[in-house]
């Protein structure tokens, strides 16, 4: 005779399967979700931006204003130190 599946076994077979792999079922969901994500991201950032729309391209050049400023910077040798504290306070980190 011929025996026949009813959907009680196979809804019976379904949670056993489930109940006995759920922790994989998971992990695999989440680093599925996680990766696409970044993969998604990313072809966000390394998309070419359309043309005329400023681009985001950096200025490479100074103008004199900006090599006077720094030019005028103070190197870690330099004995040119102008700050001091208020009248009242201490530095804590001066012996």
């Amino acid at each position: 005779m011929k025996s026949s599946i009813s959907i009680g076994q196979i809804s019976d077979g379904i949670v056993n399967f489930i109940r006995r792999f759920h922790l994989l079922i998971y992990t695999l969901t989440v680093v599925i979700g996680v990766a696409v994500a970044v993969f998604q991201l990313n072809g966000l950032m390394t998309e070419q931006s359309p043309a005329g729309n400023g681009g985001g391209t950096a200025a490479s050049s100074f103008d004199k204003d900006t090599i006077d400023r720094i030019n005028n910077f103070n190197t870690a040798d330099s004995d040119q130190d102008t700050f001091s504290l208020p009248s009242g306070r201490i530095n804590p980190l001066v012996d």
